[in-house]
């Protein structure tokens, strides 16, 4: 009886710790990347907006629209991602809360140009 505890503590641990490690490794399993303009400026000078939204009731409750706040008024690329964390939160629940990480750019605002020589 004790040897076969043990062996079931054991097992469940080990599964607890093979869950966390892959839910630590895996960032993004899931990821959809919408891009409007790929020419647009370098990450440097238009870094990524990072918000988490949460959907309810299997997509009856929708979140809050996001505002991008981008100056120019008009976003280069969307990405919306999930994680095994993510998914384990959706499966737990039955879909009744579903998070999902949304990443967005900016465009760049547009600097006038003038012509040489007028």
């Amino acid at each position: 009886m004790s040897i076969y505890l043990f062996s079931y503590r054991t097992n469940r641990s080990l599964f607890l710790v093979t869950l966390v490690t892959i839910s630590l490794t895996l960032q993004s399993c899931m990821t959809t990347r919408i891009v409007s303009k790929y020419d647009s400026d370098t990450m440097v000078n238009n870094p990524a907006n990072r918000k988490t939204a949460w959907t309810y009731a299997w997509g009856l409750v929708q979140s809050k629209d996001i505002n991008p706040k981008c100056e120019s008024g008009a976003m280069t690329s969307v990405t919306v991602k999930t994680n095994i964390g993510y998914i384990l939160i959706s499966a737990a629940t039955l879909g009744i809360a579903v998070p999902l990480k949304v990443e967005w750019t900016c465009n760049p605002k547009s600097i006038p140009t003038e012509q040489l020589g007028e």
